[in-house]
């Protein structure tokens, strides 16, 4: 999914983290973290070997068009399943369980509205299988283009 949809759905569960807890820090914390999961895409558009970088082209392109090896480290089922483990080993408050939730859905949408070739793209074991290869875990524009 592109930044405006994901801004947009993480308003609406801090909305619900609000009105479940009360809290506007907890609401804070939802939203930021499902808006800034998304920061593990810049460092790879960096490393696209293009001159024109720019924020218009990094909000139009998909990494699996001009990547040959998308690792998307923080976009990972594992990650989170461990994050919720130690948030009920450990108690840990409403702002964790805030912020577990917003990227539990940012997920689960990546995993529906994204042109993935597999279920298990978003498992990081299995991104690490395929050695990372674009072209096995996402559905790929037949025109490659660099941005």
């Amino acid at each position: 999914m592109k930044p405006v949809p994901h801004v947009i759905i993480s308003f609406g569960t801090s909305a619900f983290i609000y009105y479940w807890f009360q809290s506007l820090m907890a609401a804070a914390i939802c939203f930021l973290a499902g808006v800034l999961l998304d920061i593990d895409h810049i460092p790879e558009y960096l490393a696209v070997d293009s001159k024109n970088k720019s924020i218009k082209d990094f909000y139009h392109s998909r990494l699996a068009d001009v990547r040959p090896k998308v690792y998307l480290v923080f976009h990972s089922y594992e990650l989170i399943f461990i994050l919720w483990f130690i948030i009920q080993i450990f108690h840990l408050n409403l702002f964790w369980v805030a912020a577990a939730f917003s990227i539990s859905v940012h997920l689960i949408l990546d995993q529906l509205y994204n042109p993935i070739y597999c279920t298990y793209t978003y498992f990081l074991i299995y991104r690490v299988l395929k050695k990372f290869n674009s072209n096995e875990l996402f559905l790929i524009k037949e025109n490659k283009q660099n941005p």
